[in-house]
């Protein structure tokens, strides 16, 4: 489940504020899918990236699973997001000169192990999303939908 109460994002410019998002309210339930859509610059990947805590809005509230996000400190925020969210961004933040396996497991090493997924369960994600035959190349070096299915096995891990 995640709520949005009157969240706001406004940029300050060259002296002038510059409102991204306004006001905006809504929530999702848990195991429900929502969509969002706008015109370019319309504010919607600022929204998400407030949605998820990556982003602090300049005003309103933001809960998930019970967690206000918008009151975490820093570091319980990146803790919640580590463990609840998972993000496949539009360019897919991947770490080029590094495996397609090494871009899968490293963002995990500052987890706890006893929280991190199984390496099995990981090399099931790669069979699942059909790129475990890449797992050894470099992320540079695979198709532009082999990158997106990393970053969704990412995501999903």
């Amino acid at each position: 489940m995640i709520e949005l109460h009157g969240v706001s994002k406004t940029y300050r410019y060259r002296g002038s504020d510059i409102e991204v998002v306004r006001r905006c309210s809504f929530s999702v339930p848990g195991g429900a899918a929502g969509c969002l859509y706008g015109v370019s610059g319309s504010g919607k990947s600022t929204l998400l990236h407030m949605a998820g805590g990556m982003l602090a809005p300049s005003r309103g509230r933001i809960v998930a699973l019970d967690s206000e996000l918008t009151a975490l400190p820093p570091h319980f925020l990146s803790a919640f997001r580590r463990r609840n969210i998972g993000f496949v961004f539009q360019q897919f933040n991947l770490l080029p000169r590094h495996t397609v396996w090494e871009n899968l497991v490293l963002p995990q090493l500052p987890m706890p192990a006893t929280l991190r997924t199984p390496e099995s369960d990981l090399r099931a994600l790669l069979e699942r999303l059909d790129i475990a035959h890449r797992a050894g190349h470099p992320a540079r070096l695979v198709s532009g939908g082999e990158q997106q299915r990393l970053a969704i096995a990412r995501a999903l891990a």
